[in-house]
């Protein structure tokens, strides 16, 4: 379902994929679907930010004048990896339920390393708000859709929105509504291309190979279907009223003329209604929907809470259990799953409270997976288990407390980088919560984190455990990403297992219990584009995959370490391994074991403090090294690093330190004025020391940031101290920046030249002319006020003064 895709099939391009995630035969460029284009177009990208109210893809206006008629079709938008777009269009014809195209619903049901799960929305036009609104969707396909069969492919799909709308409502053309050929009909879509919206014109009908399909002459049709129609309606009216009578599928480009063909929904009425069909093997009815219609809660197994087609009054195996039974907040209701028993179903939208616990276990089973909107319990110091072979969306809660365990993307195709875990939608993924407090969880495929998640209470949590160690990214092999974070991660006296890569875009925070139970994060490598916090007792373990580092940053990110936390980044045979800090900014008490490479600014120290790198540490162009100074105890009063050697191995030593870039001095709480002649501040030191800071060459003087004084700074082999440390030494106040001496008449022949007692041990010297020799002038006095003052006779000479500081 990716633009590409599209682009490979409408030019004819052999290979690739089809938008199931289907490997593309040979004759699938003769069959292009249609729609599914994740085109980013500025429209279209107006359109998944709700916030701009625009609506209508070419036009973007609010209020849809252009076919005020069809005001039940809308937009259907995917979205995965952060990247998102206008997918396909679908039709409201059920409360809270969409129809539209299977190949616009995911996941691909069959694998390939290049496809992505990814999860829906349906944007649809509030006529009463006069806005355009997004309901999150689970999406749910024909049971027997086969997209190799395309004439026979049952291209048909429901999306079941949370809280959705109950009207305008499309109305579905019977059984027996057939149109004859030649007659003319509407169709309705959201184009990628150019034009109105919505498409709208007539359209010829000709005859179809398959009764389950109809077909329209592209060259004899007023309209031709692009991408981003899929799923939209053709309408017919039958006497006085018009009707769905197909959904735009894709278009045949085997034989002369060309047709677009759509899936006659007349065939698939008891899908489209809620009652299940056979699914592909022919012997199994598969994706019910039953609904609980009970506004108070209860237990699940309770006949009298549920609505069903057909059968029992409680969900059965494949059935698809939807607990959404008002617009509003549901989660007052509550529904219990125990008692040892197991509910195993095709695909799962709750939107209450749903507890599961007492040895009881959920078992969604079915490629739609789960939407929850409402709060999931699962186990609180009884046994509970929540298992989704394919993928949950949480929009709302989700708890995994004591004794509670869940497992996610078991059935998700060995080679296939999708992903098993959605927490939040859009940007932000504003409300949605996972906690897991004591309890397990295992998500075998990827976790996509837009919201808060949370690990506490010795908690353990693992994911990616069956993720390929790497994928294609261009020609490269690149590490698979395991967690995806733009929200919040907190992980506090827990354990957090990344199989593969950390890609942080958000906040991660790792901190102990301060009792013994420390935080940690194990992880390949860690790509930081937000800030990364490592408190006291945690740790973040990285390892190197495929030649990418075990960590890097951006120029805007930021990592913290605390006293008692460390990062630690080893290759893949345990050596200590690079860590780059780009532009980004590192401080804090802790530790790095690793090679550390900084272009960016380093703050060691809490105000001050100790930062310590087992490894080497390079100092690149552009860096600064930011020290503060607010006593003489050090890594307590003023700020050091140590660079130590860490664990060696043939050929290779450690305790490195490159200089370059900037040194930053900052004097603390008016310390400059207690800083004796003899005091020096060891700042850094290593094993071996190369380089240079470039505005503090060894031995020169290097004022504060504050201009309260300055420095010499020592290193290197002419150093009068450890030439692989650097010391600073030798520190001069500077000048007061106003006068510094006042002159004033105190009487007639008298005169006062006084200066503040920040020139204590100055001398004032005098003499006849500038060139003549200076001599100390007399009667110098101390004052009770600190100031320094001298009074001298008129003469009628005239002298001059200065103040000359000690040696």
């Amino acid at each position: 379902m990716k633009t590409s895709e599209n682009s490979r099939r409408e030019t004819g391009d052999a290979g690739g994929m089809d938008r199931s995630g289907a490997p593309v035969r040979r004759s699938d460029k003769l069959f292009p679907r249609l729609g599914c284009s994740l085109q980013l177009s500025l429209i279209a990208t107006a359109l998944l930010h709700p916030s701009l109210t625009a609506f209508g893809v070419s036009k973007g206006k609010e209020d849809p004048t252009e076919d005020k008629g069809h005001l039940f079709v809308g937009l259907i938008v995917t979205e995965s990896e952060g990247t998102g777009g206008h997918a396909c269009t679908g039709s409201l014809v059920k409360p809270g339920q969409v129809l539209t195209a299977a190949h616009c619903i995911n996941p691909p049901n069959t694998g390939t390393s290049a496809a992505r799960q990814s999860f829906e929305r349906f944007l649809f036009y509030d006529s009463n708000l006069k806005k355009l609104k997004a309901y999150s969707a689970l999406g749910v396909r024909h049971p027997a859709y086969d997209p190799t069969r395309f004439y026979a492919s049952k291209d048909v799909g429901v999306l079941l929105l949370l809280n959705g709308p109950e009207t305008p409502l499309g109305l579905l053309a019977d059984p027996d509504d057939d149109p004859k050929d030649g007659k003319n009909g509407t169709v309705v879509g959201f184009t990628g291309a150019e034009g109105d919206f919505p498409l709208k014109g007539g359209t010829v009908l000709t005859d179809s190979p398959a009764a389950s399909n109809l077909r329209y002459d592209r060259s004899e049709s007023p309209v031709i279907l692009q991408d981003g129609d899929s799923g939209g309606p053709t309408l017919f009216s039958f006497g006085d009223k018009e009707k769905i009578v197909g959904t735009h599928s894709f278009i045949d480009r085997i034989k002369t003329p060309e047709y677009d063909v759509d899936t006659r929904v007349g065939r698939f009425l008891d899908f489209i209604n809620g009652k299940g069909a056979i699914g592909i093997d022919e012997s199994t009815k598969i994706g019910v929907f039953t609904q609980w219609k009970g506004k108070d809660g209860g237990d699940w197994s309770t006949g009298k809470f549920w609505t069903r087609p057909a059968g029992n009054d409680v969900p059965e195996d494949n059935d698809v259990a939807i607990l959404d039974p008002t617009t509003g907040s549901d989660q007052a209701i509550e529904v219990s799953i125990g008692d040892g028993g197991t509910k195993k179903l095709e695909g799962l939208l709750t939107d209450v409270k749903l507890t599961i616990a007492n040895k009881g276990t959920l078992a969604v089973t079915g490629p739609s997976g789960a939407l929850n909107g409402g709060a999931m319990n699962v186990g609180d110091k009884t046994a509970g288990a929540a298992n989704f072979d394919y993928s949950l969306d949480n929009e709302g809660t989700l708890n995994i407390n004591s004794l509670g365990t869940a497992v996610l993307g078991a059935s998700i195709g060995k080679d296939d980088v999708m992903v098993a875990l959605f927490n939040g939608r859009g940007e932000d993924g504003k409300g949605a919560v996972i906690v897991v407090d004591g309890g397990a969880m295992e998500v075998k495929k990827q976790f996509d984190n837009r919201g808060t998640f949370v690990l506490k209470g010795n908690a353990s949590v693992t994911v990616g455990s069956s993720l390929p160690a790497v994928e294609k990214v261009g020609k490269q092999d690149a590490p698979t990403k395991s967690l995806l974070n733009q929200g919040s991660v907190e992980v506090v006296a827990a354990t957090l297992n990344l199989a593969t890569s950390l890609e942080n875009a958000g906040i991660v925070q790792i901190s102990g219990s301060g009792k013994g139970k420390p935080g940690t994060i194990s992880s390949g490598p860690v790509s930081n584009q937000g800030v990364i916090i490592i408190g006291v007792d945690a740790f973040l373990k990285t390892k190197s995959i495929a030649g990418v580092i075990g960590y890097q940053q951006t120029a805007k990110a930021g990592i913290g370490i605390a006293k008692g936390g460390e990062l630690t980044c080893t290759d893949e045979k345990g050596k200590l391994a690079d860590v780059d800090l780009n532009t980004g900014k590192w401080s804090g008490n802790g530790k790095i074991n690793g090679k550390v490479f900084t272009a960016g600014k380093g703050a060691p120290g809490d105000s001050p403090g100790l930062f310590t790198i087992e490894g080497d540490l390079t100092f690149l162009p552009g860096a600064s090294l930011e020290i503060e100074i607010g006593g003489r105890g050090r890594g307590v009063d003023y700020d050091a690093i140590d660079v130590i050697n860490g664990v060696e191995f043939p050929g290779e030593t450690n305790g490195n330190l490159s200089l370059g870039g900037r040194l930053e001095l900052t004097l603390l709480n008016g310390f400059g004025g207690a800083i004796n002649s003899g005091d020096r501040f060891r700042i850094l030191t290593s094993g071996g020391l190369t380089g240079f800071f470039e505005n503090a060459l060894p031995g020169e003087r290097l004022k504060t940031v504050d201009g309260l004084g300055s420095f010499v700074v020592d290193y290197g082999i002419d150093s009068l101290f450890a030439p692989n440390d650097v010391e600073l030494r030798d520190f001069l106040p500077s000048p007061p920046s106003g006068p510094q001496m006042t002159i004033s008449v105190i009487s007639p022949g008298q005169v006062e030249i006084s200066w503040s007692a920040r020139f204590e041990g100055f001398q004032l010297m005098e003499a006849a002319t500038v060139s003549d020799p200076w001599a100390l002038s007399p009667h110098v006095a101390a004052l009770s006020d600190g100031s320094w003052k001298v009074s001298l006779s008129i003469d009628g000479r005239t002298r001059f003064f200065q103040l000359v500081g000690p040696p």
